[in-house]
């Protein structure tokens, strides 16, 4: 069964720029609900840090603070639902459902991660930098990023506006049957193969037309992807 997911808040609202003032995925917290692999779930205002990509939630304190579950199956954030592929937390496009003879049905998803491009914040001064001869966590930490010593929530939303704007990019993943993913890209795509099925994804590229960044060209490479990793 094939489930299309609505596309992220920030897809949505094309006005919304995440800024270091509040550096987020979405432009406010909003209601969710994490789903935990034991059969439970809490509920609670949600949000994702772009800083190495934390889940946040907004305490009953008012304090902003990270998410520390550890066996988190998914989540939803408003209408958005999110999940983990590997070690990063990514929004779900589409989740197709595959019988299976036996045991637990797979899953197929097509997800989409947003990255700050915070090297993209000092192009302007490269050189400069590069003598500095700092890390990129120095880089960073000199954007003096708001939302990730405990603050309240109040206080962040008064000055959220008010911020350098940081500029993201969107990965497109395809995770397969049996939990590997991928980044959406020819490159990619071709390395997640065995090398003797590589012929056949490379004659299946040359065949088709693939838009990387459209939901149905992905959702058909994925499916043919699937395919040959099961023969």
């Amino acid at each position: 069964m094939l489930l299309l997911l609505p596309l992220c808040a920030m897809a949505q609202d094309k006005s919304y720029a995440p800024n270091t003032n509040w550096p987020y995925v979405n432009a406010d917290f909003a209601d969710g609900v994490i789903y935990l692999s034991n059969g439970t779930y809490s509920k609670a205002r949600l949000n994702i840090h772009l800083h190495n990509n934390v889940l946040q939630c907004v305490t009953s304190q008012g304090t902003v603070n990270p998410v520390t579950f550890r066996n988190i199956s998914y989540l939803t954030i408003g209408a958005n639902r999110y999940s983990y592929a590997g070690e990063e937390l990514m929004e779900e496009l589409s989740s197709d459902t595959l019988a299976t003879d036996g045991g637990q049905p797979a899953v197929l998803k097509v997800m989409r991660i947003c990255r700050p491009d915070f090297p993209a914040m000092f192009n302007d001064n490269t050189a400069y930098y590069m003598d500095m001869n700092t890390s990129a966590m120095q880089y960073i930490q000199k954007l003096n990023l708001r939302g990730e010593s405990n603050e309240q929530y109040s206080e962040l939303r008064k000055v959220w506006y008010d911020g350098r704007e940081i500029p993201t990019k969107v990965s497109f993943y395809l995770v397969f049957a049996d939990g590997s993913n991928c980044r959406a890209t020819r490159t990619d795509c071709m390395a997640a193969l065995p090398k003797e099925q590589r012929k056949m994804l490379k004659t299946y590229l040359k065949q088709h037309s693939i838009d990387w960044h459209d939901l149905t060209s992905l959702q058909l490479l994925l499916h043919y992807m699937n395919s040959l990793m099961t023969q």
